[in-house]
């Protein structure tokens, strides 16, 4: 996974990283969002977040 925040990629266009938390259930654990031209490309955990250290269940993965 890329660190910036925000790059540009030749074959995905303007691509944005933003770390945000999960409301699927009570635990709000930690995510990262990849967009592409603003639209949500994939969720994944944020292994910075003290909570859950970059792991999240099916239903945050789902989004």
């Amino acid at each position: 996974m890329l660190d910036p925040t925000e790059y540009n990629d030749q074959d995905m266009g303007r691509v944005e990283v933003k770390n945000t938390t999960c409301y699927m259930c009570a635990c709000r654990c930690g995510i990262r969002v990849t967009l592409e031209e603003g639209k949500i490309r994939y969720i994944q955990g944020n292994p910075d977040h003290p909570l859950n250290k970059g792991v999240i269940c099916a239903k945050g993965s789902s989004g």
